[in-house]
């Protein structure tokens, strides 16, 4: 109606329409068929199954637009050093802030050494001077359960070492310089030519801690010490015994080994016993015991001590029921009797073998056999004793003897029937097949001796 409206009056429609959008037709892939649409249907929609990020290489943070960090070479003090030395290293921050803020060594915090008692020579002739009569030591002393009469005659003739302040003070600095490992002090104390041992060391060492700390709680009232004082009892005849019983127990043999392992399995086994016997005492007397009244039977006349008796002793019955041990197995007896004949079985082959044995020894041929032979015996009843490795089976003798090739065969019987006798004899006992070897060998010999002269012969002949 507008537009009819528009030509009338002649007014010319001056917007332009909106042109429709063209759908551009997009080209459609290909579908997939056979065995590529199944793989593409086994993959889905081909999601990787952990999110995948794209990770910064090195070379690209080598290219990355951030600053460095600033290191500096800086010196620094060890504080468990007293010589006073400066060394450098490598600090991370500008050369300001680590001159400024100058922080200890890191690795100064792990030097640590024990707090160690110390004295003065004032000191020393106050309050520990007074038990070196005491202190006393054996030059030669060496640990022996058993004292004898011989050994305590030696041991009053060996001249004691007593210790002194200067000594002392040796000792204490060692222990402070080697932080109280005895085997290392040992073996670096050398003073004055002394000998000491280990346990010499130990004991004098913590009887002067003792007598310091017993002189330190003396003057201060409100020193915690007390527990640490009678830590420090030391008894060098215990750890002198404790070492000789440690020295004794590494040196067993191993047959001393296996008879104490043997006893200490016999100990258990005693014990169990024990336990079991003492388990078994107290059910029998349990048992025994007569049983007593817990009350007075009053209490069961009205209806509720009836129920509460009802419930007692059904509570004793289920008790009693659950505590029963199971019905035997029946295949249990029938397994021992089973067990029984085999082992009755089993003793009366045994007699019969040792009764074979017997009649068997009786045999006069089984004495023979067992009895040493003489070689006229041995001849007389046509017995030898075979050294070589013999094939099995029966054979002839005929069958072992020498065989050589048909030429050299030949002649041997040539030489044979010159002489009367025959390539085989008539009754080839063992000494006649033994010569008869014999006789075949020294033929042979000497037809390769006739055979030698004979080209040696022919050669001089040539020769002339």
């Amino acid at each position: 109606m507008s537009s009819e409206i528009l030509d009338v009056l002649n007014i010319g429609d001056h917007e332009q329409q909106p042109k429709k959008k063209q759908k551009v037709e997009q080209p459609r892939a290909k579908p997939l068929t056979g065995i590529n649409r199944e793989l593409y249907q086994l993959l889905g929609q081909n999601t990787p199954p952990v999110a995948v990020r794209n990770q910064q290489k090195f070379k690209d943070r080598l290219n990355a637009l951030e600053k460095p960090s600033s290191w500096t070479w800086a010196s620094f003090k060890n504080g468990s050093r007293e010589d006073g030395l400066r060394l450098h290293h490598w600090v991370k921050g500008s050369k300001e802030v680590v001159e400024a803020a100058d922080p200890p060594y890191k690795f100064e915090k792990y030097n640590v050494h024990l707090n160690i008692p110390d004295f003065t020579e004032e000191e020393y002739a106050q309050f520990i001077a007074e038990g070196d009569d005491v202190m006393e030591v054996d030059e030669s002393e060496e640990p022996s359960e058993v004292k004898t009469e011989d050994n305590e005659e030696k041991a009053e003739k060996v001249p004691k070492l007593t210790w002194n302040y200067e000594e002392t003070r040796y000792l204490f600095d060692l222990a402070k310089a080697f932080d109280l490992r005895w085997i290392v002090i040992h073996d670096r104390y050398n003073f004055q030519d002394k000998s000491r041992s280990v346990e010499d060391l130990q004991e004098r060492f913590y009887n002067v801690c003792q007598r310091i700390l017993i002189y330190e709680n003396e003057k201060d009232e409100t020193s915690a010490n007390t527990n640490l004082i009678s830590n420090l009892n030391f008894s060098k005849k215990k750890e002198v015994d404790r070492k000789a019983y440690l020295n004794r127990l590494l040196m067993r043999t191993p047959a001393e080994i296996a008879e104490e392992e043997c006893l200490l399995i016999e100990a258990k086994k005693f014990e169990v016993a024990a336990k079991k016997s003492m388990t078994e005492r107290a059910q029998l007397l349990q048992l025994l015991d007569s049983p007593q009244a817990s009350g007075a039977i009053s209490q069961y006349l009205t209806s509720q001590g009836l129920t509460q008796l009802y419930n007692q002793l059904m509570t004793e019955k289920r008790k009693r029921r659950m505590d029963s041990p199971a019905p035997e197995n029946p295949l249990t007896a029938l397994n021992e009797k089973l067990k029984q004949q085999a082992l009755a079985k089993q003793k009366q082959l045994q007699q019969e073998k040792l009764e074979q044995q017997r009649k068997k020894k009786e045999n006069p041929i089984y004495t023979l056999f067992q009895k040493h032979l003489r070689p006229e015996e041995e001849q007389v009843y046509g017995l030898k004793v075979h050294q070589e490795r013999i094939s099995p089976g029966v054979f002839l003798r005929s069958q072992k003897t020498t065989t050589y090739k048909t030429g050299v065969q030949s002649r041997i019987s040539s030489i044979l029937n010159e002489l009367g006798l025959g390539t085989k004899p008539v009754m080839i006992t063992e000494k006649v097949a033994a010569k008869q070897d014999e006789l075949h060998k020294a033929i042979n010999q000497l037809l390769e001796l006739k055979k030698q002269a004979d080209k040696l012969d022919s050669e001089s002949r040539i020769l002339r």
